[in-house]
């Protein structure tokens, strides 16, 4: 089993910026996290110089810079998840009630529950997508967010349409939103693949 010498172990630490990785504890992570990659490369059979190459590659400038920006996002953003979980839990609460409102035939239930879908499209999907597109830089993956906040949407008023005895444009609604769903998916797995080889 290899196992990285103090020299290389040095070596590896010139890979991580720290002007790129504005935070000790994420740097020593990615530090450990490389000396495990190339250790595994050299338990492949390849030496330190290829291994050091290969993670050098692959734990670039950007991806670092990129990197560090999503964990600062993740672990200084307390404020915008309160946010959010308030918003999705008002979308939840409202919905429930226009739905229990309209098993019982109440009068208004019908806009409440389009409030309710609303608040749940453009409060809390809305927010999640904010918060998603704002702490990535690649583009591919922005797209996709926007267009998984479109397909969940359209789920959304597929269902708040289907409660409304509007079937035919319900289907539709559906159809289109998984659609999208499907789409933004399949882009966000062909992002995540190619940044991973």
């Amino acid at each position: 089993m290899a196992e990285l010498t103090i020299h290389q172990i040095t070596m590896v630490k010139y890979l991580i910026d720290p002007n790129k990785i504005s935070t000790k504890e994420l740097q020593l992570d990615l530090l450990d996290h490389i000396c495990c990659d190339i250790e595994n490369l050299m338990n492949k059979g390849h030496d330190f110089d290829y291994a050091y190459k290969v993670c050098a590659n692959t734990y670039h400038g950007s991806y670092l810079q990129q990197l560090d920006k999503a964990t600062q996002f993740l672990t200084n953003n307390n404020t915008m998840k309160t946010k959010t979980i308030i918003l999705g839990v008002s979308a939840f609460s409202l919905s429930t009630l226009a739905y229990v409102g309209k098993m019982l035939d109440l009068a208004g239930s019908n806009e409440v529950l389009v409030i309710g879908t609303a608040l749940f499209i453009f409060g809390f999907l809305l927010s999640i997508t904010l918060n998603f597109t704002r702490s990535l830089d690649v583009s591919l993956i922005k797209n996709t967010g926007w267009l998984g906040f479109l397909g969940a949407s359209g789920i959304s008023i597929g269902l708040m349409l289907s409660l409304l005895k509007y079937y035919v444009a319900a289907y539709f609604s559906f159809g289109a939103g998984g659609l999208l769903l499907v789409i933004s998916f399949y882009l966000l797995a062909t992002r995540v693949k190619m940044l991973i080889s």
